[in-house]
């Protein structure tokens, strides 16, 4: 009564409509406030680029973040075999460092 009254029609229409989902809808304005992205042309942007495509977007960073995941996994391989591959290498100047010796004293 007190928003009729205060001619708040359409604010307690949105009330009755998101009352069940007004934990989440309370997160997202903290968060769009602790970020202060609370205004007309952040709102509006938020809408134009999520609206439509939410579902889709989502489905995006998902497969994303498997990409950086998998990505994360060949450079930590990666970076096994160069360490082996330096090791290696390291083993073959060695060995041909004794190998130069011994002919320097065959030489001699």
């Amino acid at each position: 009564m007190y928003w009729a009254l205060n001619d708040l029609h359409e604010l307690e229409s949105a009330y009755n409509e998101i009352r069940a989902y007004l934990p989440s809808f309370l997160k997202l304005f903290h968060y769009l406030k602790e970020r202060r992205i609370l205004d007309e042309k952040h709102i509006f942007n938020i809408l134009k680029y999520v609206g439509d495509d939410l579902p889709e977007l989502t489905d995006r960073v998902q497969c994303l973040r498997n990409d950086v995941i998998n990505l994360e996994d060949k450079k930590r391989n990666v970076m096994n075999q160069l360490i082996i591959w330096n090791a290696q290498l390291s083993d073959l100047g060695r060995e041909i460092d004794i190998k130069n010796q011994q002919l320097k004293r065959m030489g001699k």
